[in-house]
């Protein structure tokens, strides 16, 4: 083989792998202020509303006043994207939660999903913390067809107690 063929051959390698490589590059979802999320706890088991500060790229959610005698079951933070999905193409979003008590709730996840009715489900992942530990999440979803609406890019579904912060930081999104 001529050494401009196999030249040729090279640069066509290098080149499929470098656009292979920005189909797959990380993106860092900005949450800027109250626009980008929402935090939501059920007025069947939250007195007051959730409080949420924006600092230094992290969002710290601090659970507001819960009914007496009433276990909190469903507490939600959303990030809001516009962001359209193409069938067949794996979207994944990691991201990192911290909490001042622990989680090991059954039914508390993370996930991709529609921010109206129906709230379909694209991908999920459960949720479990040590208090005051830092740990990394990834929710990986292939998904099966076009979405175009709003989703929640992620949606939290953690049931906080009284006094409970959730800080949640390094919220990335790829496609492949």
């Amino acid at each position: 083989m001529e050494r401009k063929e196999i030249m040729k051959q090279i640069l066509t390698a290098v080149l499929a792998s470098l656009a292979a490589m920005a189909m797959a590059a990380e993106t860092n979802l900005e949450i800027k202020g109250p626009r980008d999320y929402t935090a939501w706890g059920s007025p069947k088991y939250y007195q007051t509303p959730p409080t949420v500060t924006l600092a230094d790229g992290v969002v710290k959610v601090t659970c507001g006043k819960t009914i007496e005698g009433v276990k909190p079951i469903n507490f939600q933070f959303a990030v809001r994207s516009a962001r359209e999905y193409k069938a067949g193409t794996t979207y994944t979003v990691t991201f990192t939660l911290k909490s001042n008590k622990d989680v090991n709730i059954k039914g508390a996840r993370a996930n991709i999903q529609h921010a109206q009715a129906p709230f379909k489900i694209f991908g999920f992942t459960p949720i479990t913390l040590t208090a005051n530990e830092a740990k990394e999440f990834k929710i990986v979803a292939k998904m099966a067809e076009d979405v175009t609406v709003r989703t929640c890019t992620p949606c939290l579904h953690i049931p906080l107690q009284e006094g409970q912060t959730l800080e949640l930081s390094n919220v990335k999104f790829s496609e492949e």
